[in-house]
Protein backbone atom coordinates (compact mmCIF):
# COMPACT_ATOMS: atom_id res chain seq x y z
CA UNK A 1 0.00 0.00 0.00
CA UNK A 2 3.05 2.23 -0.18
CA UNK A 3 2.02 3.56 -3.58
CA UNK A 4 -1.25 4.96 -2.29
CA UNK A 5 -1.73 8.22 -0.41
CA UNK A 6 -1.50 7.98 3.37
CA UNK A 7 -4.55 7.92 5.59
CA UNK A 8 -3.59 11.39 6.83
CA UNK A 9 -3.52 12.73 3.25
CA UNK A 10 -6.82 11.10 2.37
CA UNK A 11 -8.38 12.35 5.59
CA UNK A 12 -7.19 15.87 4.77
CA UNK A 13 -8.85 15.81 1.34
CA UNK A 14 -11.99 14.16 2.70
CA UNK A 15 -12.13 16.84 5.38
CA UNK A 16 -11.68 19.56 2.72
CA UNK A 17 -14.58 18.11 0.76
CA UNK A 18 -16.73 17.84 3.85
CA UNK A 19 -15.86 21.34 5.09
CA UNK A 20 -16.62 22.96 1.73
CA UNK A 21 -19.79 20.87 1.45
CA UNK A 22 -20.81 21.87 4.98
CA UNK A 23 -20.24 25.56 4.27
CA UNK A 24 -22.23 25.40 1.03
CA UNK A 25 -25.04 23.34 2.56
CA UNK A 26 -25.22 25.73 5.51
CA UNK A 27 -25.59 28.70 3.17
CA UNK A 28 -28.28 26.98 1.11
CA UNK A 29 -30.10 25.76 4.23
CA UNK A 30 -30.17 29.26 5.76
CA UNK A 31 -31.41 30.80 2.52
CA UNK A 32 -34.13 28.20 1.96
CA UNK A 33 -35.33 28.10 5.56
CA UNK A 34 -35.62 31.89 5.70
CA UNK A 35 -37.42 32.05 2.33
CA UNK A 36 -39.80 29.14 2.87
CA UNK A 37 -40.48 29.25 6.60
CA UNK A 38 -41.13 26.23 8.78
CA UNK A 39 -44.41 25.21 7.05
CA UNK A 40 -43.21 25.19 3.42
CA UNK A 41 -39.86 23.77 4.49
CA UNK A 42 -41.75 21.02 6.33
CA UNK A 43 -43.57 20.10 3.09
CA UNK A 44 -40.28 19.92 1.20
CA UNK A 45 -38.46 17.87 3.82
CA UNK A 46 -41.39 15.46 4.18
CA UNK A 47 -41.23 14.60 0.48
CA UNK A 48 -37.43 14.66 0.42
CA UNK A 49 -37.27 12.18 3.32
CA UNK A 50 -39.57 9.76 1.50
CA UNK A 51 -37.32 9.90 -1.58
CA UNK A 52 -34.21 9.48 0.61
CA UNK A 53 -35.52 6.09 1.74
CA UNK A 54 -36.01 4.95 -1.87
CA UNK A 55 -33.05 6.55 -3.66
CA UNK A 56 -30.36 4.06 -2.51
CA UNK A 57 -32.06 1.47 -4.73
CA UNK A 58 -31.39 3.57 -7.83
CA UNK A 59 -27.76 2.35 -7.74
CA UNK A 60 -28.47 -1.03 -6.10
CA UNK A 61 -25.33 -0.52 -4.04
CA UNK A 62 -23.01 -0.74 -7.05
CA UNK A 63 -21.08 2.30 -5.89
CA UNK A 64 -19.80 0.27 -2.94
CA UNK A 65 -19.14 -2.73 -5.21
CA UNK A 66 -17.07 -0.43 -7.44
CA UNK A 67 -15.22 1.01 -4.45
CA UNK A 68 -14.48 -2.38 -2.90
CA UNK A 69 -13.42 -4.22 -6.05
CA UNK A 70 -11.42 -1.36 -7.56
CA UNK A 71 -9.63 -0.69 -4.27
CA UNK A 72 -8.32 -4.26 -4.39
CA UNK A 73 -7.84 -4.48 -8.18
CA UNK A 74 -7.59 -1.11 -10.02
CA UNK A 75 -8.06 -2.79 -13.42
CA UNK A 76 -11.72 -3.47 -12.56
CA UNK A 77 -12.72 0.19 -12.35
CA UNK A 78 -13.92 0.53 -15.96
CA UNK A 79 -16.20 -2.48 -15.73
CA UNK A 80 -17.67 -1.58 -12.32
CA UNK A 81 -18.16 2.04 -13.42
CA UNK A 82 -20.09 0.89 -16.47
CA UNK A 83 -22.24 -1.48 -14.40
CA UNK A 84 -22.98 1.31 -11.91
CA UNK A 85 -24.23 3.65 -14.64
CA UNK A 86 -26.37 0.93 -16.19
CA UNK A 87 -28.04 0.13 -12.90
CA UNK A 88 -28.51 3.84 -12.14
CA UNK A 89 -30.69 4.48 -15.21
CA UNK A 90 -33.05 1.58 -14.57
CA UNK A 91 -33.07 2.18 -10.82
CA UNK A 92 -34.02 5.84 -11.22
CA UNK A 93 -37.08 4.96 -13.30
CA UNK A 94 -38.17 2.45 -10.66
CA UNK A 95 -37.63 4.88 -7.77
CA UNK A 96 -39.57 7.68 -9.48
CA UNK A 97 -42.48 5.34 -10.16
CA UNK A 98 -42.61 4.01 -6.59
CA UNK A 99 -42.26 7.51 -5.11
CA UNK A 100 -45.12 8.85 -7.24
CA UNK A 101 -47.43 5.99 -6.26
CA UNK A 102 -46.50 6.21 -2.57
CA UNK A 103 -47.11 9.96 -2.48
CA UNK A 104 -50.72 9.43 -3.50
CA UNK A 105 -51.32 7.70 -0.17
CA UNK A 106 -49.08 9.85 2.03
CA UNK A 107 -49.50 13.40 0.75
CA UNK A 108 -51.96 15.65 -1.04
CA UNK A 109 -52.42 14.98 -4.76
CA UNK A 110 -50.95 18.34 -5.78
CA UNK A 111 -47.53 17.26 -4.49
CA UNK A 112 -46.99 14.60 -7.19
CA UNK A 113 -44.99 16.92 -9.46
CA UNK A 114 -42.84 17.94 -6.51
CA UNK A 115 -42.28 14.28 -5.63
CA UNK A 116 -41.17 13.43 -9.18
CA UNK A 117 -38.77 16.37 -9.38
CA UNK A 118 -37.16 15.55 -6.04
CA UNK A 119 -37.00 11.85 -6.95
CA UNK A 120 -35.16 12.60 -10.18
CA UNK A 121 -32.80 15.06 -8.49
CA UNK A 122 -31.92 12.72 -5.63
CA UNK A 123 -32.20 9.26 -7.19
CA UNK A 124 -30.36 10.15 -10.40
CA UNK A 125 -28.44 13.42 -10.13
CA UNK A 126 -27.18 13.18 -6.54
CA UNK A 127 -26.49 9.44 -6.81
CA UNK A 128 -24.57 9.88 -10.06
CA UNK A 129 -22.38 12.56 -8.47
CA UNK A 130 -21.86 10.23 -5.52
CA UNK A 131 -20.83 7.41 -7.90
CA UNK A 132 -18.36 9.76 -9.58
CA UNK A 133 -16.81 10.57 -6.21
CA UNK A 134 -16.56 6.87 -5.34
CA UNK A 135 -14.80 6.17 -8.64
CA UNK A 136 -12.03 8.62 -7.68
CA UNK A 137 -12.09 7.32 -4.10
CA UNK A 138 -11.40 3.80 -5.35
CA UNK A 139 -8.13 5.09 -6.83
CA UNK A 140 -7.34 6.93 -3.58
CA UNK A 141 -7.75 10.26 -5.43
CA UNK A 142 -9.68 11.94 -2.65
CA UNK A 143 -8.82 15.42 -3.88
CA UNK A 144 -11.25 14.83 -6.74
CA UNK A 145 -13.72 13.10 -4.44
CA UNK A 146 -13.63 16.22 -2.27
CA UNK A 147 -14.34 18.44 -5.27
CA UNK A 148 -17.30 16.29 -6.30
CA UNK A 149 -18.67 16.30 -2.75
CA UNK A 150 -18.45 20.08 -2.85
CA UNK A 151 -20.17 20.08 -6.25
CA UNK A 152 -23.29 18.57 -4.71
CA UNK A 153 -23.46 21.38 -2.18
CA UNK A 154 -22.57 23.99 -4.78
CA UNK A 155 -25.47 23.12 -7.08
CA UNK A 156 -27.98 23.40 -4.23
CA UNK A 157 -26.47 26.65 -3.01
CA UNK A 158 -26.62 28.15 -6.49
CA UNK A 159 -30.24 27.02 -6.76
CA UNK A 160 -31.04 28.75 -3.46
CA UNK A 161 -29.26 31.94 -4.53
CA UNK A 162 -31.08 31.88 -7.87
CA UNK A 163 -34.45 31.51 -6.15
CA UNK A 164 -33.65 34.34 -3.73
CA UNK A 165 -32.69 36.66 -6.61
CA UNK A 166 -35.78 35.62 -8.60
CA UNK A 167 -38.14 36.33 -5.71
CA UNK A 168 -36.41 39.64 -5.00
CA UNK A 169 -36.60 40.69 -8.66
CA UNK A 170 -40.25 39.67 -9.13
CA UNK A 171 -41.37 40.72 -5.62
CA UNK A 172 -42.91 37.27 -5.18
CA UNK A 173 -43.04 34.85 -2.25
CA UNK A 174 -40.89 31.71 -2.42
CA UNK A 175 -42.85 28.46 -2.41
CA UNK A 176 -41.84 24.83 -2.19
CA UNK A 177 -42.80 24.38 -5.86
CA UNK A 178 -40.50 27.17 -7.06
CA UNK A 179 -37.69 25.83 -4.89
CA UNK A 180 -38.04 22.30 -6.26
CA UNK A 181 -37.93 23.51 -9.88
CA UNK A 182 -34.72 25.47 -9.21
CA UNK A 183 -33.30 22.52 -7.23
CA UNK A 184 -33.91 20.14 -10.14
CA UNK A 185 -32.51 22.44 -12.83
CA UNK A 186 -29.22 23.02 -11.02
CA UNK A 187 -28.97 19.31 -10.13
CA UNK A 188 -28.96 18.52 -13.86
CA UNK A 189 -26.09 20.94 -14.38
CA UNK A 190 -24.18 19.33 -11.51
CA UNK A 191 -24.56 15.74 -12.67
CA UNK A 192 -23.55 16.63 -16.23
CA UNK A 193 -20.36 18.22 -14.90
CA UNK A 194 -19.53 15.24 -12.66
CA UNK A 195 -19.96 12.63 -15.41
CA UNK A 196 -17.79 14.63 -17.80
CA UNK A 197 -15.03 14.90 -15.19
CA UNK A 198 -14.93 11.13 -14.68
CA UNK A 199 -15.01 10.47 -18.41
CA UNK A 200 -12.17 12.90 -19.17
CA UNK A 201 -9.88 12.51 -16.16
CA UNK A 202 -10.35 8.99 -14.84
CA UNK A 203 -12.05 6.19 -16.76
CA UNK A 204 -14.50 5.40 -19.53
CA UNK A 205 -17.26 2.91 -18.81
CA UNK A 206 -16.84 -0.68 -19.92
CA UNK A 207 -20.21 -2.26 -20.52
CA UNK A 208 -20.66 -5.86 -19.43
CA UNK A 209 -22.98 -8.32 -17.74
CA UNK A 210 -23.47 -8.40 -13.99
CA UNK A 211 -23.13 -11.64 -12.05
CA UNK A 212 -25.76 -12.90 -9.67
CA UNK A 213 -23.33 -12.52 -6.78
CA UNK A 214 -22.68 -8.86 -7.63
CA UNK A 215 -26.41 -8.18 -7.74
CA UNK A 216 -26.88 -9.87 -4.38
CA UNK A 217 -24.02 -7.99 -2.75
CA UNK A 218 -25.07 -4.71 -4.35
CA UNK A 219 -28.63 -5.17 -3.13
CA UNK A 220 -27.24 -5.75 0.36
CA UNK A 221 -25.36 -2.44 0.22
CA UNK A 222 -28.44 -0.57 -1.06
CA UNK A 223 -30.66 -2.22 1.55
CA UNK A 224 -28.19 -1.13 4.21
CA UNK A 225 -28.19 2.45 2.90
CA UNK A 226 -31.97 2.49 2.65
CA UNK A 227 -32.26 1.17 6.21
CA UNK A 228 -30.04 4.04 7.31
CA UNK A 229 -32.35 6.48 5.52
CA UNK A 230 -35.39 4.91 7.18
CA UNK A 231 -34.17 5.44 10.73
CA UNK A 232 -32.58 8.77 9.76
CA UNK A 233 -35.35 10.37 7.64
CA UNK A 234 -38.67 8.54 7.80
CA UNK A 235 -39.71 10.42 10.94
CA UNK A 236 -39.89 13.67 8.91
CA UNK A 237 -42.18 12.00 6.36
CA UNK A 238 -44.35 10.61 9.16
CA UNK A 239 -44.60 14.01 10.86
CA UNK A 240 -45.78 15.51 7.56
CA UNK A 241 -48.15 12.61 6.93
CA UNK A 242 -49.72 13.00 10.40
CA UNK A 243 -50.29 16.70 9.72
CA UNK A 244 -47.47 18.06 11.93
CA UNK A 245 -46.07 19.99 8.97
CA UNK A 246 -44.66 22.94 10.88
CA UNK A 247 -43.24 20.59 13.51
CA UNK A 248 -41.64 18.59 10.70
CA UNK A 249 -39.96 21.78 9.49
CA UNK A 250 -38.57 22.77 12.89
CA UNK A 251 -37.45 19.23 13.70
CA UNK A 252 -35.85 18.75 10.27
CA UNK A 253 -33.98 22.05 10.68
CA UNK A 254 -32.56 20.87 13.99
CA UNK A 255 -31.63 17.54 12.43
CA UNK A 256 -29.81 19.39 9.66
CA UNK A 257 -27.55 21.00 12.25
CA UNK A 258 -26.85 17.58 13.76
CA UNK A 259 -25.93 16.26 10.30
CA UNK A 260 -23.56 19.18 9.78
CA UNK A 261 -21.89 18.48 13.12
CA UNK A 262 -21.57 14.78 12.23
CA UNK A 263 -20.08 15.45 8.78
CA UNK A 264 -16.41 15.50 9.93
CA UNK A 265 -16.88 12.04 11.45
CA UNK A 266 -18.21 10.75 8.14
CA UNK A 267 -15.23 12.38 6.42
CA UNK A 268 -12.77 10.35 8.48
CA UNK A 269 -14.52 7.08 7.73
CA UNK A 270 -14.94 7.96 4.05
CA UNK A 271 -11.19 8.54 3.83
CA UNK A 272 -10.48 5.29 5.68
CA UNK A 273 -12.90 3.07 3.74
CA UNK A 274 -10.49 1.94 0.96
CA UNK A 275 -7.92 1.11 3.65
CA UNK A 276 -10.57 -0.76 5.65
CA UNK A 277 -11.37 -2.93 2.60
CA UNK A 278 -7.66 -3.67 2.16
CA UNK A 279 -7.18 -4.54 5.83
CA UNK A 280 -10.35 -6.62 5.69
CA UNK A 281 -8.73 -8.93 3.15
CA UNK A 282 -6.02 -9.65 5.74
CA UNK A 283 -8.36 -10.56 8.58
CA UNK A 284 -10.88 -9.19 11.08
CA UNK A 285 -8.33 -8.60 13.82
CA UNK A 286 -6.50 -5.89 11.90
CA UNK A 287 -9.77 -4.14 11.03
CA UNK A 288 -10.83 -4.11 14.70
CA UNK A 289 -7.51 -2.52 15.66
CA UNK A 290 -7.89 0.10 12.93
CA UNK A 291 -11.49 0.85 13.97
CA UNK A 292 -10.42 1.42 17.56
CA UNK A 293 -7.67 3.73 16.36
CA UNK A 294 -10.18 5.80 14.37
CA UNK A 295 -12.70 5.75 17.20
CA UNK A 296 -10.20 7.34 19.57
CA UNK A 297 -10.05 10.51 17.44
CA UNK A 298 -13.64 10.65 16.24
CA UNK A 299 -14.85 10.08 19.79
CA UNK A 300 -12.89 13.07 21.05
CA UNK A 301 -14.33 15.29 18.32
CA UNK A 302 -17.88 14.06 18.92
CA UNK A 303 -17.75 14.95 22.62
CA UNK A 304 -16.72 18.49 21.72
CA UNK A 305 -19.46 18.60 19.05
CA UNK A 306 -22.13 17.57 21.57
CA UNK A 307 -21.11 20.31 23.98
CA UNK A 308 -20.96 22.87 21.17
CA UNK A 309 -24.42 21.98 19.88
CA UNK A 310 -25.98 22.36 23.32
CA UNK A 311 -24.31 25.74 23.76
CA UNK A 312 -25.15 27.32 20.37
CA UNK A 313 -28.75 26.05 20.15
CA UNK A 314 -30.40 29.29 21.44
CA UNK A 315 -28.85 31.31 18.60
CA UNK A 316 -30.26 29.05 15.88
CA UNK A 317 -33.64 30.88 15.33
CA UNK A 318 -31.75 34.17 14.93
CA UNK A 319 -30.07 32.69 11.85
CA UNK A 320 -32.87 30.77 10.15
CA UNK A 321 -35.94 32.73 11.26
CA UNK A 322 -38.34 33.01 14.19
CA UNK A 323 -40.65 30.31 12.81
CA UNK A 324 -37.95 27.77 13.75
CA UNK A 325 -37.92 28.67 17.47
CA UNK A 326 -38.92 25.10 18.36
CA UNK A 327 -35.65 23.85 16.92
CA UNK A 328 -33.73 24.98 20.02
CA UNK A 329 -35.16 22.20 22.17
CA UNK A 330 -34.80 19.69 19.34
CA UNK A 331 -31.09 20.49 18.89
CA UNK A 332 -30.43 20.00 22.58
CA UNK A 333 -32.27 16.68 22.69
CA UNK A 334 -30.46 15.41 19.59
CA UNK A 335 -27.02 16.75 20.61
CA UNK A 336 -25.84 13.28 21.67
CA UNK A 337 -26.24 11.84 18.18
CA UNK A 338 -22.70 12.69 16.90
CA UNK A 339 -21.17 10.77 19.83
CA UNK A 340 -23.49 7.81 19.35
CA UNK A 341 -22.94 7.70 15.60
CA UNK A 342 -19.15 7.60 15.73
CA UNK A 343 -19.54 4.24 17.49
CA UNK A 344 -21.85 2.63 14.95
CA UNK A 345 -19.98 4.14 11.99
CA UNK A 346 -16.65 2.71 13.18
CA UNK A 347 -17.92 -0.82 13.78
CA UNK A 348 -20.28 -0.79 10.78
CA UNK A 349 -17.55 0.12 8.29
CA UNK A 350 -15.28 -2.52 9.81
CA UNK A 351 -17.97 -5.16 9.33
CA UNK A 352 -18.45 -4.10 5.69
CA UNK A 353 -14.72 -4.28 5.06
CA UNK A 354 -13.92 -7.58 6.75
CA UNK A 355 -16.99 -9.79 6.48
CA UNK A 356 -20.25 -10.23 4.62
CA UNK A 357 -22.13 -6.95 4.19
CA UNK A 358 -25.26 -8.84 5.22
CA UNK A 359 -24.16 -8.69 8.88
CA UNK A 360 -24.27 -4.92 8.77
CA UNK A 361 -27.42 -4.89 6.65
CA UNK A 362 -29.22 -7.11 9.18
CA UNK A 363 -28.30 -4.73 12.00
CA UNK A 364 -29.50 -1.72 10.05
CA UNK A 365 -32.73 -3.46 9.08
CA UNK A 366 -33.37 -4.13 12.74
CA UNK A 367 -32.68 -0.46 13.48
CA UNK A 368 -35.06 0.63 10.71
CA UNK A 369 -37.87 -1.58 12.02
CA UNK A 370 -37.23 -0.44 15.59
CA UNK A 371 -37.30 3.22 14.55
CA UNK A 372 -40.48 2.75 12.52
CA UNK A 373 -42.27 1.06 15.43
CA UNK A 374 -41.12 3.71 17.90
CA UNK A 375 -42.23 6.51 15.58
CA UNK A 376 -45.65 4.92 15.08
CA UNK A 377 -46.04 4.78 18.86
CA UNK A 378 -44.58 8.17 19.78
CA UNK A 379 -45.20 10.67 16.95
CA UNK A 380 -49.05 10.70 17.09
CA UNK A 381 -48.87 11.49 20.81
CA UNK A 382 -45.69 13.55 21.20
CA UNK A 383 -45.05 15.02 17.71
CA UNK A 384 -41.36 15.82 17.05
CA UNK A 385 -40.34 15.07 20.65
CA UNK A 386 -41.35 11.44 20.07
CA UNK A 387 -39.34 11.37 16.83
CA UNK A 388 -36.26 12.69 18.66
CA UNK A 389 -36.48 10.05 21.40
CA UNK A 390 -36.92 7.35 18.75
CA UNK A 391 -33.77 8.54 16.97
CA UNK A 392 -31.65 8.41 20.14
CA UNK A 393 -32.86 4.91 21.04
CA UNK A 394 -32.36 3.63 17.49
CA UNK A 395 -28.80 4.94 17.02
CA UNK A 396 -27.75 3.71 20.47
CA UNK A 397 -29.09 0.23 19.72
CA UNK A 398 -27.32 0.15 16.37
CA UNK A 399 -23.99 1.10 17.94
CA UNK A 400 -24.30 -1.71 20.50
CA UNK A 401 -25.30 -4.27 17.86
CA UNK A 402 -22.50 -3.32 15.44
CA UNK A 403 -19.74 -3.55 18.04
CA UNK A 404 -21.12 -6.81 19.43
CA UNK A 405 -21.17 -8.25 15.90
CA UNK A 406 -17.65 -7.04 15.11
CA UNK A 407 -16.17 -8.51 18.29
CA UNK A 408 -17.99 -11.79 17.60
CA UNK A 409 -16.52 -11.90 14.09
CA UNK A 410 -13.03 -11.27 15.46
CA UNK A 411 -13.42 -14.07 18.02
CA UNK A 412 -14.73 -16.44 15.36
CA UNK A 413 -11.85 -15.56 13.04
CA UNK A 414 -9.36 -16.27 15.83
CA UNK A 415 -10.96 -19.68 16.47
CA UNK A 416 -10.75 -20.54 12.77
CA UNK A 417 -7.10 -19.51 12.49
CA UNK A 418 -5.88 -21.37 15.59
CA UNK A 419 -6.31 -24.94 14.21
CA UNK A 420 -4.59 -23.92 10.98
CA UNK A 421 -1.60 -22.58 12.92
CA UNK A 422 -1.39 -25.74 15.01
CA UNK A 423 -1.53 -27.92 11.90
CA UNK A 424 1.19 -25.89 10.21
CA UNK A 425 3.39 -26.10 13.32
CA UNK A 426 2.88 -29.87 13.58
CA UNK A 427 3.85 -30.41 9.95
CA UNK A 428 7.11 -28.55 10.52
Amino acid sequence: MSDTPSLRTNTFWAACGQVSSIVLQTIYFILISRMLGSYEYGLFIGVYSLVAVLSPYSTLGFGMIMLRDSSRDPSRLGRTWGMSLTVLVGGTIAVMTIAAVSSRFLFHKNLVVIVLCIAFSDAFCSRAIELAGQAFQARHLLAWTARLNALMGLTRTLAAVFLALYCWHTHSQATVRLWVFAYTAFSIVGVTTALLIVHIRLVKPVWGRMTRRELSEGFSFSLSSSSYSIYNDIDKTMLTGYGFIEAAGTYAAAYRIIEIATAPIRAVYAAALPRIFQYGAEGTGKVVWFSRYLLKWTGLYSVLACLGLFWVAPWFPLVVGKSFAGSVSAIRILALLPLIRCFHYSAGNAISGSASQWYRTSAQLFAAVLNLVLNLMLIPRYSWQGAAVASLITDSSLGAINWTTLLYLRARSARDVAPMVETAAASV
